[in-house]
């Protein structure tokens, strides 16, 4: 998958969140490493932590929105009095945002308009005209995606991160270990002080 698409859908559907929807996070890095690498992603407990992260906010909106109210409308939950927002035509990722992301449809596949040599907005009625992309993710452009959404520019920041995260360990782990050299050390220190400071009583020396 092409590494854009996966941002974008990264941060507005898997993991949402409210600001900075244009920046690589480095969870973000690890998450899409995680998917194009197709390792196991603990899912539960990821949309759990990024719920949480959400209601720390007073101003934030709970994320999984539509996916919460599926849930408590078949759990039958009375949500009577509850504020209900509608969705609204720029709430959904339809074929008019990708289209304004440079991908179209070919048959069974999206596949990026540059690459096959057909404009981006021969199919964009004006429907679509109107209902803009919310705050999009500085996506549109060149097929080619920018160095920083490489999958060889993430495998790179991801092993940089692990290498500065080892280094740290070890400068953490020497300077643990130098402490507890020099506590011993002056713990026998005083060991000698009080030994030569010790009198021995008469029971003692009998």
């Amino acid at each position: 998958m092409e590494e854009r698409l996966l941002h974008y859908l990264l941060v507005w559907i898997l993991c949402p969140r409210g600001t900075n929807l244009a920046q690589c996070s480095e969870l973000d890095l690890m998450i899409m490493s995680a998917i194009t690498q197709n390792r196991k992603i603990n899912w539960p407990s990821l949309i759990s932590d990024t719920i949480v992260r959400a209601v720390r906010y007073d101003r934030a909106s709970l994320p999984y929105p539509l996916l919460i109210s599926k849930i408590l409308e078949y759990r039958g939950v009375d949500v009577t009095g509850e504020e209900c927002m509608h969705v609204l035509p720029y709430n959904k990722i339809e074929e008019s945002t990708l289209r304004q992301m440079g991908i179209i449809l070919q048959g069974d596949h999206y596949v990026f308009a540059e690459e096959v040599g057909a404009p981006v907005n021969e199919d964009v009625d004006e429907d679509d005209q109107e209902a803009p992309m919310q705050d999009p993710t500085n996506v549109a452009g060149s097929s080619q995606p920018p160095p920083q959404y490489s999958l060889e520019s993430i495998s790179r920041q991801i092993e940089m991160m692990a290498t500065m995260q080892q280094t740290r360990m070890d400068e953490m782990m020497a300077f643990h270990n130098r402490r507890y050299d020099e506590i011993n050390s002056h713990l026998h220190e005083i060991d000698s002080k009080l030994a030569k400071m010790y009198i021995p009583d008469s029971d003692d020396e009998s």
